[in-house]
């Protein structure tokens, strides 16, 4: 229920005209409603009654919430791609998993998590992982974003490994957009 309120509310949200420049919206949904077929179905239905808001919307699940059923997270990625929203995997390494499993889900982002960001500029480790993640994850038409940023040398150093955007307090705190 938490889940449909927070959807429900960013689309009202988006619908006033101030929100117009925003190019996107992130909203991170539970593992349990990203599991769930009618949470899915009600999705798709606001979804395809908003297609001008729908194509604005990510909407974000943990890696370690996702792989707790692929099945099911490849049923809400087709559901939220077809009706114009863009699908990303948040905190990807923190339980560090194979990279098997990334070919068969057609994701748009992958969010690094902020373990392996936090001093990316001074960890060589940090750094082999990341440009591995990265590399990966470009072979598969998936765009990578960092979280976590909060230096101007650590945002050096993920340009210099052609990471895609960056999340963190070296962009801004976190505000009310809307």
């Amino acid at each position: 229920e938490m889940d449909r309120l927070v959807v429900s509310e960013v689309i009202e949200r988006m619908k006033l005209d101030h929100t117009r420049d925003i190019p996107a919206i992130a909203i991170n949904l539970s593992p349990e409603s990203a599991h769930d077929a009618a949470f899915s179905d009600w999705l798709y239905g606001e979804l395809k009654k908003n297609p001008d808001i729908a194509s604005k919307l990510i909407f974000e699940v943990t890696e370690y919430g996702a792989t707790k059923n692929l099945d099911s997270i490849r049923s809400l990625i087709d559901t939220v791609s077809l009706a114009g929203a863009k699908f990303s995997l948040d905190h990807f390494g923190r339980g560090f998993r194979s990279f098997g499993y990334l070919s068969s889900l057609k994701i748009h982002y992958l969010k690094v998590d902020g373990s392996y960001i936090h001093g990316i500029d001074q960890d060589k480790d940090d750094q082999f992982f990341v440009d591995a993640v990265i590399k990966i994850a470009h072979g598969l038409d998936i765009e990578v974003i960092a979280e976590s940023v909060e230096t101007r040398e650590e945002w050096k150093m993920l340009q210099e490994l052609n990471v895609y955007g960056l999340q963190g307090y070296l962009v801004g705190e976190p505000a009310d957009l809307l």
